[in-house]
């Protein structure tokens, strides 16, 4: 081999040294990038597992909140009937009171003239006591002057 050829092996090798050298580097940056990349993948699939699982309870919460809005929307119907009749109580109340006070107006005015009355009687009793005392007069007056039966 010649000192030409010797010295082109040489740079050759030293070449393809430094070429491997850049291929090792290469591939050490390489495999250093795909640790990323997994790493990374597993944080997103730990992510996506956090998000699955978070949609699950976000979904159970939502059906606690519908069953809550229906609840609430038949206590609001019970509340709007026990409101209704509360309204409807109330007007009846409004009509027995109003039935009491024309009752009362009725008793008040059939007290008035019951009293008219015993009043009337009052006078008639008081006529009568009179007339029999005039009559007891009469008789004692007949009885002294020698009448016998009074008359």
């Amino acid at each position: 081999m010649t000192p030409e050829q010797e010295q082109l092996l040489t740079a050759a090798i030293l070449e393809l040294k430094q070429n491997f050298n850049v291929l090792t580097e290469n591939l050490a940056r390489q495999e250093t990038r795909q640790d990323r990349l997994e790493e990374l993948l597993a944080r997103q699939e730990t992510r996506q597992d956090r998000l699955e699982r978070n949609q699950e309870i976000l979904m159970q919460l939502l059906q606690r909140l519908d069953a809550r809005v229906d609840n609430l929307s038949r206590s609001q119907a019970t509340l709007e009937e026990a409101t209704l009749a509360a309204q409807r109580g109330q007007e009846m109340l409004l009509d027995l009171m109003l039935q009491t006070n024309r009752t009362q107006e009725r008793l008040a005015q059939l007290l008035a003239n019951q009293e008219q009355r015993l009043s009337q009687h009052d006078e008639t009793l008081a006529q009568l006591a009179e007339t029999i005392q005039e009559i007891r007069s009469y008789i004692r007056f007949s009885r002294e002057n020698g009448h016998r039966n009074g008359g």
